[in-house]
């Protein structure tokens, strides 16, 4: 009848304080009732009564409806609690403490079936989470349909007393309104979120298990509700101090419809400024009725504006070609801040390429022809692009089976190319294999290379074997002229760094870090002669036209004048007092391919672009102290009092401060007793 129970129990012995008993026991029960008072139901009774070491708690609800024209209410679990403890001072039954209160809903229904308005929505309240977790679904004049979700917590991550929220809005099912070039706008909708952020890594690996679908215009939330709201609680996290807001629209293209692209552009803010981009492409040929051709795709984009990155994310689901199941992921990663970097995957990459730290791993580009147990046929492909190669490759795999015997086959191929000058290398394999009862009949395999093109180098392996007999060929060949191409015109790499370092906008003056200023420059400083900087800053030159102190043997694609070169810049002199300069080299990203010959494994490992000196910083390691300055004459005061409602004054005779005494007092005034003045000898005379 709707009656369970459990039992927790501890019983425990010490030398020191004995037996000892804990734990907790719980009774809840659960009975429908069908009383009715007009339009109140009672729905049914809930009981339940709990134990926990020194305390018993104990409530009882009821589960009310309450039905208005059409308008149906039904509340869970709402009614009264009364928890029994038994303190050492005593309370309000003498050895024990009584303690009535109210229970507040776990749940809140709500149906509506009116003309014009038919749908329905749910409030929750989880006291675990202190969440409270909401969704409504209605249809309006049979035609637009409006879907809410929203999230509230009462209390932030670290225990703190505060909220988050999240509210989520779309409305569908309008006349479409066209906005040009064929695409109608279908469906609009909004997200936002007070202290929240975005998980990204829970939306990239969710790109594969559908997460989006929270997200982007969600099917029937009401019956999807608990898989919904548990995609948002993981996507969007409560954050202190983090908000993030957006639109999103559906948009579809082609009369009838044959693609439906749904976008979300949402910002976070405050800093670190960040701008994700969500989308779904569903793309279903010749017509939606019948496709012969479906893709499904999933993406997410973020530009972080803070780190200077841009990535870019992509899978396919539920994608076919006729018959045929169309798989792949795809992967963009664009740096410009602090660790610069530019690969494009579509597919996957070279198997020797070392992938950088944090990318995904990608399923190739994949179309399965067949995929039963008796005849398996796929063929896979991908592309690639760095800064210092470009990669490509295909491979077809089959399996047929019957009457105990196995037959399998595989043919690819894995390119890297150089374009210019144009060299490459491809790497070709293929392999057959008879069996029966998986015993190896006979099987033949090759694998080999070919690259060029001055010369052509071609070299390889074959193998057959059959049964207990196996023979093995290796081959190599060269061919074709062996005179390289013409090179490009030699270039003067020492002549355009001079330019570089001649040029006044790669050279600045900055202050440390946290350093008061002091003093300031006026407005207007020439663009033009010497460079004017901050007595106290730090000088700093730097060139972007290649790497230094390390060998160059070409830049770009072009020799160098006087063949390998090296390039050191350095500074020369004393500064005021003949004090010593403190020299620190600058680093810029640098692909290094530009600059050195690499080895075809030496780009497939080395990063795409690497913190390659490319200038100095110099900074006095003590700079002088003249206290002396400015103390040599006497200073003379003027003091004239300006008030409309007396009359005039008559001047009177100034007041000198000798030097002597200005001597004295300098060390007790803002200069004097400057910080910079009290660690070493840090006061430049400017």
């Amino acid at each position: 009848q709707g009656l369970s129970t459990e039992l927790d129990f501890t019983i425990g012995w010490s030398s020191q304080t004995g037996v000892h008993f804990g734990g907790h026991a719980g009774l809840d029960a659960y009975w429908p009732l069908t009383t009715s008072i007009g339009p109140l139901t009672l729905g049914a009774l809930r009981i339940g009564i709990a134990t926990e070491n020194d305390r018993i708690a104990a409530h009882a609800a009821f589960d009310p409806g309450l039905a208005i024209g059409p308008v149906a209410i039904q509340i869970e679990s709402v009614g009264i609690t009364a928890v029994l403890s038994f303190p050492e001072s005593g309370g309000s039954l003498g050895v024990a403490d009584l303690s009535l209160g109210f229970k507040p809903p776990t749940g809140l229904g709500l149906a509506i079936a009116a003309p014009g308005v038919v749908g329905g929505g749910y409030l929750g309240f989880d006291p675990q989470r202190a969440e409270y977790s909401g969704m409504l679904q209605l249809e309006l004049a049979d035609r637009i349909a409006l879907k809410a979700m929203g999230l509230l917590t009462t209390r932030l991550p670290d225990g703190r007393k505060g909220y988050s929220l999240l509210i989520l809005i779309t409305a569908e099912g309008f006349a479409p309104i066209p906005i040009g070039l064929g695409f109608t706008l279908t469906g609009i909708g909004g997200l936002f979120g007070l202290h929240r952020t975005v998980a990204t890594a829970t939306l990239r690996d969710g790109l594969k298990t559908g997460t989006l679908n929270a997200i982007l215009f969600p099917v029937d939330p009401l019956r999807n509700a608990p898989q919904l709201l548990s995609d948002l609680r993981r996507v969007f996290p409560p954050t202190a101090g983090r908000h993030v807001f957006g639109p999103m629209v559906q948009l579809r293209w082609g009369t009838p419809t044959l693609l439906t692209l749904e976008l979300a552009l949402l910002l976070e803010l405050p800093a670190p400024v960040r701008l994700i981009v969500l989308g779904r492409l569903q793309v279903l040929l010749p017509n939606q009725t019948h496709p012969l051709v479906q893709i499904r795709l999933d993406a997410l984009g973020v530009l972080d504006v803070s780190a200077g990155t841009v990535s870019l994310d992509a899978t396919l689901y539920d994608s076919r070609i006729l018959q045929f199941t169309l798989t792949g992921d795809m992967a963009l990663r664009a740096g410009w801040g602090s660790q610069p970097q530019f690969i494009l995957a579509i597919g996957g990459f070279h198997p020797r390429f070392a992938a950088p730290p944090g990318l995904p791993a990608l399923k190739r580009l994949a179309l399965s022809l067949a995929d039963g147990d008796t005849l398996q046929l796929r063929c896979a492909a991908y592309l690639a692009v760095t800064s210092n190669t470009v990669q490509f490759g295909a491979r077809v795999d089959l399996h047929a089976a019957g009457g105990g015997f196995s037959f399998d086959g595989l043919l690819g191929f894995d390119a890297l190319i150089q374009l210019a000058p144009l060299a490459f290398q491809v790497d070709v394999g293929a392999a057959l294999a008879l069996r029966y009862h998986g015993h190896l009949l006979m099987g033949i395999s090759f694998t080999g290379s070919l690259a060029g093109p001055t010369p052509w180098q071609v070299q390889g392996k074959a193998t057959i074997k059959i049964l207990f007999f196996k023979v093995s060929v290796r081959f190599e060949r060269q061919f074709g002229t062996k005179t390289a191409p013409p090179l490009p015109a030699a270039v003067d790499v020492v002549a355009q760094v001079t330019a570089a370092l001649a040029d006044r906008r790669n050279w600045s003056g900055t202050l440390p870090r946290q350093e008061p200023p002091v003093v300031t420059f006026r407005d207007g400083v020439p663009q033009t002669g010497p460079l004017r900087v901050h007595p106290l800053a730090e000088l700093t030159v730097r060139e972007r036209i290649a790497p230094l102190n390390r060998p160059l043997t070409k830049l770009g694609t072009a020799p160098l004048v006087g063949g390998p070169t090296t390039l050191t810049v350095t500074a020369t002199g004393s500064g005021p007092a003949g004090l010593p300069w403190k020299t620190m080299p600058v680093h810029e990203p640098f692909a290094l391919a530009q600059f050195d010959d690499l080895r075809e494994d030496e780009q497939l490992a080395r990063p795409s672009f690497e913190a390659l000196e490319a200038g100095l910083t110099v900074a006095l390691d003590e700079v002088a102290t003249d206290d002396a300055a400015g103390l040599s004459a006497p200073i003379a005061y003027e003091t004239l009092l300006i008030d409309p409602t007396r009359p005039p004054e008559r001047p009177k005779p100034g007041y000198v401060l000798s030097a002597a005494v200005l001597a004295r007092l300098a060390p007790f005034g803002a200069a004097g007793q400057a910080a910079r003045r009290t660690r070493r000898a840090t006061t430049l005379v400017a």
